[in-house]
């Protein structure tokens, strides 16, 4: 267990100490509860790594993770202000090898969505995404149980 609070604080000095050379990433988790939390704060730094990382590689605008603690859900908000997804694709870029349409000029080998879904559900929890469309960002939501 680990209270809510400080695996928000450990998580952002982990994020931007990783990407200290992108001044675009943003960390807003407002006021937090010391609520202790039942997770592994490794998996879930993984995991949101992961999603920022997508984030920064799609995206040429700001990406911010919003961190919320709401009826005994962890709730974490990767959005970006990239290339976006098409809405035909939007479960399609969490299976293993696919990649979205719109940034194929990316480098990517279309497996960190697969994983970082996969650690979601290790950890029983939901990955997901919305993007209203090309050039509209994306928004990845992940949920976790208390």
């Amino acid at each position: 267990e680990i209270a809510f609070d400080n695996l928000c604080r450990r998580l952002e000095m982990q994020l931007t100490s990783a990407h200290e050379q992108h001044a675009r990433l943003n960390f807003d988790s407002g006021s937090l509860p010391p609520m202790l939390v039942s997770t592994d704060p490794e998996m879930v730094a993984q995991l949101l790594e992961a999603l920022v990382s997508n984030g920064l590689k799609f995206s040429e605008g700001t990406v911010t993770i919003e961190a919320r603690l709401n009826e005994g859900v962890m709730r974490f908000v990767v959005r970006d202000e990239g290339f976006g997804v098409l809405a035909d694709e939007q479960e399609a870029i969490f299976d293993l090898l696919v990649r979205g349409s719109i940034g194929e000029t990316r480098r990517g080998l279309g497996i960190g969505l697969y994983i970082a879904r996969s650690v979601a559900s290790m950890l029983n929890g939901t990955l997901e995404v919305r993007s209203a469309g090309a050039d509209q960002g994306a928004t990845f939501t992940l949920q976790l149980p208390v």
